[in-house]
C-alpha cells in the first residue's frame, strides 16, 4: 500500500513538473462524516458521533479526460453508553479508529 502511495505520488510529480499548469492541480479536502453502529445488546444505546476527515487531490487532465486521485485521512468512531452496574449510571464508552482512503 505506501510502495503504490509513493508510487503514485511520483508519477503525479513527475507529470506535474513536464506539463503545463493547466493540466495539473493539487488541492486540499476537508470534511466531516457522521458514524453509527449497530450493537445487539439490552443495555447498551449508541449516539451518532461527528468525525473529521482531510486529505488532498491532484487533478490530472488527459486530452478531455480529468483523473482525480485522492487520499484521505478520516477518523471514525461512536460513543457507547451503558449502565454501570455498581452506580446504575450510564457510562460513555469511546469506539475510535483511524482510517486512510484512497
Amino acid at each position: 500500500m505506501k510502495t503504490l502511495s509513493l508510487l503514485l505520488v511520483s508519477a503525479l510529480l513527475i507529470i506535474g513538473s513536464t506539463s503545463q499548469a493547466q493540466r495539473i492541480t493539487f488541492g486540499p479536502m476537508i470534511g466531516s462524516n457522521l458514524t453509527w453502529a449497530k450493537v445487539n445488546g439490552n443495555d447498551i444505546n449508541v449516539t451518532p458521533t461527528a468525525n473529521f476527515t482531510v486529505g488532498g487531490f491532484a487533478r490530472v487532465k488527459f486530452l478531455k479526460l480529468y483523473v482525480q486521485p485522492e487520499v484521505l485521512y478520516a477518523q471514525k468512531g461512536v460513543n457507547l453508553m451503558t449502565p454501570d452496574p455498581s452506580t446504575g449510571i450510564d457510562a460513555a464508552q469511546k469506539f475510535r479508529y483511524n482510517t486512510v482512503e484512497m
